[in-house]
């Protein structure tokens, strides 16, 4: 990476507007508030930031974000798990899920949402493989194949969850949670419950996604939720399996189905 570009991506945005700022032909302007010993507080606006042409990694894009950033990621495999350290940012492939690629590679979840995040954080267009969860709470149980969120709600936007393992939640575990889930396909995941997704408490909404192949060996083949209500529209289910209840496992729980279509589970 050329130097220039890396001083760059790395200056502080503050000390950047503050130059924009006193830049130009403000010569008057300049001396006036100089003389007077006056500051002019820089306007700080949401950038692009662009990895790996600019930024060598996604993390390090996230470290340099700031709220109402927006971070583009070129197609390639990009390995390794994420911190959003609670910012609202969108972190986003901008070839698609079928291009852009993050493997966990057998390092527990992707990214770990348990910093408050809302709805202005968002992770949108990847391919997420080789997550397997890490231990959260009760010893032995692993949660959240790719993504753990707790009292956390980002929103997940097409999104291609495959292959990923955990005890509870193989793709997705929320807790306390009102993610949004739009658009995402979930396919071959595994786990004891919930093969797809394990939902406990909080009122999650998932839309416009695919739930194929997915397998609890024990409840929910595509979801398993506990103390929850989530609202399910245009998705379809098909050929998930587990031992109880291939496509859906509900312990005091309420799901609604609009517009969904369920086969062979």
């Amino acid at each position: 990476m050329p130097l220039t570009g890396l001083f760059q991506a790395r200056e502080d945005r503050s000390e950047r507007h503050w130059k924009q700022a006193m830049s130009g032909n403000s010569t008057i302007l300049r001396s006036i508030l100089l003389a007077s010993g006056l500051a002019m507080a820089p306007v700080v606006t949401a950038e692009d930031l662009y990895v790996p042409s600019v930024f060598p990694t996604l993390q390090d894009a996230i470290d340099e974000a700031e709220d109402g950033d927006h971070i583009h990621v070129a197609a390639g495999t990009y390995i390794g798990a994420l911190d959003f350290q609670g910012k609202a940012i969108v972190v986003e492939g901008t070839d698609g899920a079928t291009e852009t690629t993050l493997d966990v590679f057998g390092q527990g979840e992707l990214v770990s949402f348990s910093s408050g995040e809302g709805p202005g954080t968002v992770l949108r267009g990847f391919r997420i493989i080789g997550g397997t969860g890490n231990f959260v709470g009760d010893p032995g149980v692993l949660r959240g194949g790719a993504i753990y969120c707790e009292e956390s709600s980002p929103a997940l936007e097409n999104l291609i969850f495959e292959g990923n393992t955990a005890t509870q939640g193989g793709a997705v575990y929320l807790q306390d949670s009102t993610a949004s889930i739009v658009g995402c396909s979930f396919l071959a995941n595994e786990a004891s419950d919930g093969g797809a997704i394990h939902i406990r408490g909080g009122n999650p909404s998932i839309s416009g996604s695919d739930f194929s192949s997915n397998e609890a060996y024990s409840r929910g083949g595509a979801i398993h939720s506990k103390q929850g209500s989530c609202s399910v529209t245009g998705t379809t289910f098909q050929k998930n399996v587990a031992n109880n209840g291939g496509a859906f496992w509900l312990i005091e729980s309420t799901l609604i189905l609009t517009g969904s279509d369920v086969q062979e589970n």
